[in-house]
This record gives C-alpha cells, structure tokens and sequence, in this order.
C-alpha cells in the first residue's frame, strides 16, 4: 500500500496506468522467485501485492481529490507541450 500511495502521490498522473504497472511489477516479482532457491512464486501473494498497490494508489486519488488539487502548468507531465500532431 505505500508503494502504491507514493507512486499515486509522487505522479500525479495516470493513476489507473500506475495501479496496472504495479499489479504487473508484483507478478513480475512472483514469477522472479521461480529461479531463486527456496522461494516459490504464489498466487495469493501476488494478489495480496497487487491489491494493496491498487488500494495504495486509490488512496492517493482520493486525497487530491479530496484537496481538490488541481494542476498547474509546472505539473503537467514532460514533453506534453513539445508534441503536437
């Protein structure tokens, strides 16, 4: 759950893709411990994992939300402005 919440507090964008990237990161981390002597990769701890980093990283959106925070033009993610079509 901290790891989701410092993810949600620290990029302040894309919630729904940290949440998917941390849920890939914990299975990613499960399947690891296939090579590593005397660790097994489980399911429930992938799961444990991956739904306490998506609980973390809701918690952040409801905490700008609850701020109301809103972006400035300091915020926006880099390269938004270089890039148009």
């Amino acid at each position: 759950m901290l790891c989701g919440m410092s993810f949600g507090l620290g990029y302040r964008f894309a919630h729904l893709r940290q949440a998917i990237g941390l849920a890939a990161f914990a299975g990613a981390i499960e399947i690891a411990q296939v090579w590593v002597p005397g660790r097994h990769p489980r399911i429930s701890d992938f799961l444990v994992d991956a739904i306490s980093a998506g609980v973390g990283v809701l918690a952040a959106w409801l905490t700008l939300k609850a701020t109301r925070w809103e972006g400035g033009p300091r915020d926006k993610p880099a390269g938004i402005e270089l890039w148009r079509p």
